[in-house]
């Protein structure tokens, strides 16, 4: 009788053909002694040659960019922040027989608890003020509540010169007719 154990990596493929029964925690050892371990994933947007070349253009574009020129650019971002727990995969350290303990309980509301939208910018000497969103956030919100009450009075402030660039990221509410128009 064979056994068969098959690893797989992104780059390579291994397997292990066997005439006896191995125990997992010898092929685990062995792993870790080669130098592997057993992690998370790393959890990226898929990018596509579209978006590469896209990268590619808006890089080549800006290389010739001075210290100069970058002080005049606000980058902007926003993040939905979770309100009763993390988005991601939480673990505890604890002994054995510890399962239970109050300390290495993580509670929950079932019914989600809720979140907030947050936007906010900076460039090299300066910050906007955070905005809060309380609804979902669509073109005609984003050019209301953040390019208007807050980007434009910045932007103006900053950059009296009217050299300033505003980056962002290709958001819906970012590239949509609306928010293009606005701007």
């Amino acid at each position: 009788m064979h056994f068969y154990a098959s690893i797989e990596t992104p780059c390579i493929r291994f397997i292990f053909v066997f005439r006896h029964r191995i125990h997992a925690n010898t092929v685990r050892g062995r792993l870790r002694a080669a130098g592997l371990g057993c992690r998370r994933p790393l959890k990226a947007s898929r990018l596509t040659q579209h978006h590469r070349r896209e990268r590619l253009r808006w890089a080549r574009h800006h290389i010739t960019f001075t210290q100069r020129r970058w002080n005049c650019v606000l980058f902007s971002d926003e993040t939905r922040v979770r309100v009763s727990r993390a988005d991601g995969r939480q673990h505890v350290w604890r002994r054995r027989h510890e399962r239970y303990a109050d300390a290495c309980v993580l509670q929950y509301n079932p019914w989600g608890g809720g979140s907030i939208h947050v936007w906010g910018g900076i460039t090299r000497h300066n910050r906007t003020r955070l905005v809060v969103f309380n609804r979902n956030v669509n073109a005609n919100v984003y050019t209301n509540e953040v390019l208007a009450n807050v980007v434009v009075p910045f932007m103006q402030d900053t950059f009296p010169e009217g050299n300033g660039i505003l980056q962002q990221d290709g958001a819906r509410p970012h590239t949509a007719r609306a928010t293009l128009q606005f701007i």
